[in-house]
């Protein structure tokens, strides 16, 4: 498998944790708490650190219990109640999802979604989407910071409650409008081997995959810049 055949798939789906930013992009809670220690809203901030931590702790406990999946939808959950107990709207994580962006985003994975926004497979644009267990008030703002065709991700209600969708990779995909065996998935754990067992076209590990993750992938660029080559 050669990065140039990259090029020959009808879409590139990219996971967002550790694929498209370093760390988790729901870490842009933490601008939030940053602005309201600016403010002196330090009862606020006192609890939701205090918040951020149970959260944590109990996101570490339940991987090693009950999986990555579990403890990941958990602490999506308790993340949202919290936002939730504290009136924080999703403008406001919108605003720090692009800050974190800024700072986080994964070095060379804009240039090479800028790439693929003008290269074309047979004379057709090659569309790009994201998805992730994240909640959709965080990957929204993705999308749109990479102008990307659109995303997956469970989505967040008015009351702050937060749908967890158990969708399988083939039908994400089919959402999409296209075919897995058809498409290049990026990703960086266990959990997004599932596209690849799923029989996606081409399965690319993260520069931050895990060595597990990377000895099983079709390409394992070291960086995101190593496939920049495919637009020369």
């Amino acid at each position: 498998m050669e990065a140039k055949d990259l090029l020959d798939c009808d879409t590139w789906i990219f996971n967002v944790d550790g694929t498209v930013v370093e760390g988790r992009v729901a870490y842009a809670g933490k601008y939030i708490i940053k602005e309201e220690a600016k403010k002196l809203h330090l009862g606020t901030v006192l609890h939701a650190v205090l918040a951020v931590r149970y959260i944590e702790r109990e996101v570490e406990r339940l991987t090693g219990e009950k999986g990555k999946l579990a403890a990941d939808n958990f602490g999506l959950e308790e993340y949202h109640k919290m936002l939730s107990r504290f009136k924080i709207e999703e403008k406001r994580v919108e605003s720090a999802t692009y800050e974190y962006l800024r700072e986080h985003a994964i070095p060379g994975v804009g240039d090479l979604l800028s790439g693929i926004r003008h290269e074309t497979n047979h004379g057709k644009k090659i569309p790009f989407f994201f998805s992730s267990t994240s909640s959709d008030w965080h990957v929204k703002p993705v999308n749109s910071y990479f102008s990307g065709d659109g995303y997956f991700a469970n989505p967040v209600y008015e009351d702050g409650q937060v749908t967890i969708l158990t969708k399988t990779p083939e039908h994400r995909v089919r959402l999409t409008g296209h075919d897995l065996g058809s498409c290049a998935v990026f990703g960086d754990s266990e959990i997004d081997l599932a596209f690849k067992k799923a029989g996606a076209k081409i399965f690319v590990a993260s520069p931050l995959a895990s060595p597990e993750v990377k000895r099983v992938a079709d390409l394992a660029p070291d960086s995101y810049k190593d496939l920049l080559t495919i637009f020369e």
